[in-house]
């Protein structure tokens, strides 16, 4: 049987640096209105880098998940009261990248749908 590369990873790096992941993510979709960012299909997702170029929102989508995993590992359960404020904290960690994938016209990675 074989390891997927994934599993090597110790997840305590993973949440320590959930808010540096997540906010380099927010800022690589951003700098896609920047010169950086480059116009394919009709719509403005890919940024160029020369010979390389790549889509931030699919960097986003772990950055997504690795801080919401940090809010919610850090979270005490306790009352409802509590639980809604960690769900709206989720929330609003999540809306913000899905609206700026969502102003990229890239529909297909803002709901998380295979092409």
């Amino acid at each position: 049987m074989t390891t997927h590369p994934l599993s090597l990873l110790d997840y305590k790096i993973l949440l320590q640096n959930a808010h540096t992941l997540y906010a380099a993510s927010v800022v690589l979709l951003l700098l896609l209105w920047a010169p950086l960012g480059v116009e394919r299909y009709h719509a403005l997702r890919w940024l160029n880098f020369g010979a390389f170029s790549f889509q931030p929102s699919e960097t986003a989508k772990i950055g997504v998940l690795v801080i919401a995993a940090s809010i919610l590992a850090r979270s005490e359960i306790g009352s409802i009261r509590d639980s809604l404020s960690v769900l709206i904290k989720v929330g609003l960690v999540i809306l913000l990248p899905i609206v700026l994938i969502f102003m990229q016209l890239d529909l297909a990675t803002c709901f998380l749908s295979d092409k």
